[in-house]
């Protein structure tokens, strides 16, 4: 496949996009590159690594992936898988025990986040880096199965934690010494790196939507977001998925992109990606968001088509898939857009009505502290309360579907290790025939005095009809 002058042109077109935003200011700075037939048609810096230090970006600055991270980390499971290291149909007890829980996941649903874990978020900024919890206490809070697996899709950066675990514990290395075995150094990714704060020196820096630098900081789930790299290499990378030559086994790549859970604006997930059908093609993407970090990539294999997109603000995710989806258009006639990456069912779109789960409940809630009661009461009208530990939160909204009960609730959840920055308390539920199981969800609230990208963690709780 060659491309053609107007498709050159409309390549050049969707990359001027980017020059245009970082001209205007709308991006600090961004980096494309794109590959069709297996040959590198494109590789461009636009605006600025650092606006503080007014340092260039180029198309070697690595850039934050977020959690483009979730494809690496994907691809170092399936070439351990294909070596007879780790079996990815086996429960993950087999390598990492999973506190207090009787059903557990296989390696392959945590992958494609059927495993059963909870949505996740947890940031350390500034001086809480050097305070963060250990990985191991983190995975012993959070890694917990609160929905059955593979029955619910709920994307989970804990489960991609869990996951990091497993390749350590299999390797004997630290996740960025094995990620650099398994994946950087086979496909000569010079620049990548993975788990530091700020991306080491010459890393493009993360941005506020304002052009201001955003505080340096750590995950809690670093398997899911903390891998840099520089968009060349980001190409590189792409390539190796999209049927070029690669020093990995094309084997355990082409099973990495095979789909095997639902996906939304997809045909399903893999491990670590999300894979679309476009005719005789399959395209395999992901998207990366989080604070100062935008990323995209697209590879479609046989085609040798591969697109990298970087920025190092958040608010440019949306123009990174805008522009993706453009070159995409031009090089696959009738090719429909790609949609986030990201996102994750959650029950049935159509609302039931709140009489269905009305009445009484009680069960139990596992905070980090112990198990205590917990108990709801729900109205016809919807109204009610919900009360853990003596103290009572007013239900303040409630979705119910087929599947599933969301309940929001009014006050601040008050646990020792969320002390930093108030969370909102709700819950988070699947509707079973022996009740309610889920989990007690903390959100960070983001206001004028909590400007930096929230948290998100859940506590298992189950529940059933008093």
């Amino acid at each position: 496949m060659t491309l053609d002058g107007r498709i050159s042109a409309l390549v050049l077109q969707a990359s001027r996009r980017l020059s245009d935003a970082c001209d205007s200011g709308e991006v600090p700075g961004a980096a494309l590159a794109v590959a069709a037939g297996g040959t590198t048609v494109l590789e461009a810096a636009f605006g600025l690594a650092s606006v503080e230090d007014g340092v260039a970006a180029t198309v070697d600055t690595p850039f934050s992936l977020a959690s483009v991270t979730k494809p690496m980390v994907g691809t170092a499971l399936a070439v351990l898988a294909e070596r007879g290291a780790l079996d990815l149909d086996a429960p993950v007890s087999r390598y990492r025990p999973l506190p207090g829980h009787g059903t557990v996941p296989t390696l392959r649903q945590v992958a494609n986040h059927t495993g059963g874990f909870p949505t996740f978020l947890r940031f350390f900024y500034g001086d809480e880096i050097d305070r963060a919890p250990s990985k191991n206490d983190l995975l012993r809070a959070y890694a917990r199965v609160v929905f059955p697996p593979g029955v619910r899709q709920t994307y989970s950066n804990v489960g991609y934690e869990l996951l990091g675990a497993i390749i350590e514990e299999v390797t004997g290395s630290p996740l960025a010494d094995a990620l650099s075995e398994l994946v950087f150094e086979p496909l000569e990714m010079r620049s990548a790196r993975f788990g530091e704060p700020d991306g080491g020196l010459g890393a493009a820096r993360r941005h506020t939507s304002s052009g201001s630098a955003y505080p340096p900081y750590v995950t809690g789930h670093g398997a899911a977001a903390e891998a840099w790299c520089s968009v060349r290499d980001l190409l590189r990378f792409g390539l190796a998925h999209a049927g070029g030559t690669s020093a990995l086994p094309a084997e355990a790549l082409a099973a990495s992109h095979h789909p095997t859970a639902p996906w939304p604006g997809a045909d399903g997930y893999g491990i670590g990606w999300g894979v679309r059908r476009h005719g005789d093609l399959s395209i395999a993407f992901h998207g990366g968001s989080m604070g100062g970090v935008a990323a995209y990539l697209v590879a479609v294999p046989t085609a040798g088509i591969v697109i990298a997109a970087l920025a190092n603000v958040q608010s440019g995710r949306e123009l990174l898939i805008s522009v993706t989806n453009d070159i995409l258009a031009a090089l696959l006639p009738g090719f429909t857009p790609l949609t986030r990456a990201d996102g994750s069912p959650d029950g049935d779109p159509l609302s039931a009505p709140a009489a269905e789960v009305g009445g009484e409940w009680s069960g139990s809630l596992d905070l980090p502290s112990g198990a205590v009661p917990l108990f709801l009461s729900i109205a016809p009208d919807a109204s009610g309360t919900a009360r853990w530990n003596s103290t009572e939160h007013a239900i303040t909204g409630l979705r119910v579907t087929e599947s599933s009960v969301t309940v929001e609730l009014d006050g601040l959840v008050d646990t020792p290790d969320l002390a930093a920055r108030p969370h909102a308390p709700a819950l988070w539920l699947h509707r079973t025939t022996a009740g309610l199981t889920g989990g007690l969800a903390a959100v960070g609230l983001q206001n004028a005095d909590h400007p930096l990208q929230p948290d998100i963690v859940v506590w298992p709780a189950s529940i059933r009809r008093a």
